[in-house]
């Protein structure tokens, strides 16, 4: 089916199927293009913070990930994962250090985090994938585990 909105709207109920979630293990992203600026609430206390939200496209599967399970996925695949690093003082330093590090943008030490987010897309990085469980724990989501990203 072809995925415009026309189409996506003249679909009938029994094709509408909960997605299959990327399979876990480790993979090499592309960030596809410049963030999504976010404010999100905090359950626990109500505060209000800004997320930079990247869409990252996996393009290269590692020999951890099995290899059935990519090909029912529908693998190569142009869907995509999140990417995001929050934008409060206190955790700009997790942005330094992913441009810094695993991206390796030698000038990295003399940006500002406005230069930063503007360096990322184009860029690739290596992360595994997990999965979480719905909150009524009847699917699986797949995301990057933004704590293990690594380079290239």
């Amino acid at each position: 089916m072809a995925n415009n909105f026309e189409s996506i709207l003249d679909t009938p109920a029994e094709a509408m199927k909960v997605p299959t979630p990327l399979p876990v293990g480790e993979y090499i992203f592309l960030v596809t293009k410049p963030p999504a600026l976010k404010e999100i609430t905090a359950k626990a206390d109500g505060n209000k913070s800004t997320v930079a939200e990247f869409e990252c496209r996996p393009v290269q599967a590692d020999k951890s990930v099995d290899r059935v399970e990519l090909e029912a996925y529908g693998w190569p695949t142009d869907r995509t994962q999140r990417l995001s690093f929050y934008i409060t003082e206190a955790a700009l330093y997790r942005l330094k250090n992913f441009v810094k590090d695993v991206l390796e943008v030698p000038s990295a030490d003399n940006m500002t985090a406005r230069q930063m987010l503007a360096e990322i897309p184009g860029k690739q990085f290596r992360a595994p994938v997990t999965h979480r469980p719905s909150p009524d724990g009847t699917r699986f989501y797949s995301e990057i585990n933004s704590n293990a990203l690594a380079k290239a």
